[in-house]
């Protein structure tokens, strides 16, 4: 190694120290975060299972994943690959048979390479679990409610006006 690929003491002191500052600001945000929680827990009174169930409940869900695949395919895959839900944990929280989202995930697996998770917009899983209508119309639904028009709807989830229209 070269001397001059070697960082002075002084610059080593000025990496940490923004490191360290860095550091204290995250957990300053974080704390704030973790109290807030802690109040809700203890105000409703809820056991561990029952809070974690509330929050799993609440995951966001970024719109763009639903662009180029079937919608219960990329919510599957979405839930297993990126945040590491077991099958089991992802058919209780969609309200449907583990054997349903076992094959589900299967498919997907064989289809969807990559997902597309840079959108902006968000659905709450929640939303997505109402066995009344399909994930796909559950979806529209959120969205409209949220002020979308249909054309802006078809265009984010990249499908025609009028099956969104349907």
């Amino acid at each position: 190694m070269k001397n001059s690929d070697k960082l002075s003491k002084k610059e080593v002191d000025r990496a940490s120290f923004n490191t360290n500052k860095n550091l204290i600001l995250i957990f300053k945000e974080n704390k704030k975060l973790l109290n807030k929680l802690r109040e809700i827990k203890q105000k409703y009174k809820l056991s561990n299972n029952e809070f974690l169930n509330l929050i799993k409940k609440h995951i966001p869900v970024p719109i763009s994943i639903f662009k180029y695949a079937s919608p219960l395919e990329a919510l599957v895959k979405y839930l297993k690959d990126n945040l590491g839900l077991s099958l089991h944990e992802i058919a209780s929280l969609l309200n449907r048979d583990q054997r349903t989202i076992w094959t589900t995930y299967n498919n997907a697996s064989k289809k969807i390479t990559k997902l597309d998770i840079t959108s902006k917009i968000i659905v709450p899983l929640k939303f997505l679990s109402y066995r009344e209508l399909s994930v796909l119309e559950n979806l529209v639904s959120y969205l409209v409610e949220e002020k979308f028009s249909l054309v802006k709807i078809a265009e984010l989830l990249n499908r025609d006006y009028q099956t969104i229209w349907t």
